[in-house]
């Protein structure tokens, strides 16, 4: 559920655009249900876990779910590009193990002195930005969008598995500011394009497996006058998809 457009300097365009990639992964995802009976039986999930961490089947998600689906988009009638121009446009974390989908990594080629975890930052700056060795991140976005799509776009990805209303939320805040800081990183783009030092979009893409489809009701649930200006004037499309 995205939140509409409905100021000028917004792309109207842009927001179509993530709308019909919502609409495209919403068809083509399997049961809330059958992504958590796959979390069950992953091979690399934590032994003794009891229902809660999804972090170690996050990433094997994406691969399997969310960058392939992406690709089918960008190459759909309605997106125009061929097979290569889609892989080009596409990056991914893990795209070495992505060859047919994706081109190249979204982590940023520098570092900077803030991490994508505010808490983090606030916590440990006032001692790390004075020591001898500062500590410095470039944090990885889970994919994102350049040219020759239309559009530059960096996503965060969520997999929320399991927990309430409250956890909920909490992923939510949490997620929508990992994708605000990194559309904010001037340099997160630099070096992959001659023309560009950054993301004009952000998008916090998350698939609710939980039972009770707990995030995306805190998304529905959530203030309409902070839900619309998370992309009227943050630039951030909320993408929450479950299915069944």
């Amino acid at each position: 559920m995205g939140t509409p457009a409905d100021t000028a300097f917004v792309s109207e365009s842009a927001h179509a655009f993530l709308k019909r990639l919502e609409e495209f992964l919403s068809a083509k995802f399997p049961s809330h249900s059958a992504i958590s009976e796959e979390f069950e039986s992953f091979p690399g999930r934590p032994n003794g876990l009891s229902g809660g961490k999804a972090e170690s089947y996050e990433g094997p998600f994406f691969k399997k779910y969310v960058v392939p689906n992406v690709h089918k988009f960008l190459i759909t009638k309605e997106e125009k590009l061929d097979p290569d121009k889609a892989k080009k446009a596409l990056l991914a974390e893990g795209f070495v193990d992505l060859p047919d989908f994706a081109s190249d990594t979204p982590a940023s080629k520098e570092r900077y002195p803030y991490k994508k975890n505010i808490v983090a930052t606030l916590r440990n700056a006032r001692n790390d930005w004075w020591e001898n060795k500062a500590s410095l991140s470039n944090s990885c976005p889970d994919l994102a969008l350049r040219s020759p799509c239309e559009h530059r776009i960096v996503f965060e990805g969520k997999l929320f598995r399991n927990g309430g209303v409250e956890k909920a939320k909490t992923v939510l805040v949490n997620g929508i500011f990992e994708a605000f800081f990194y559309r904010g990183v001037p340099t997160l783009l630099r070096g992959k394009e001659q023309y560009s030092s950054g993301y004009d979009y952000a998008c916090l893409l998350a698939y609710d497996a939980s039972p009770l489809g707990a995030l995306q009701k805190a998304w529905r649930e959530m203030n309409k006058d902070v839900a619309l200006s998370l992309w009227n004037q943050l630039h951030v499309y909320i993408m929450i998809l479950r299915n069944g």
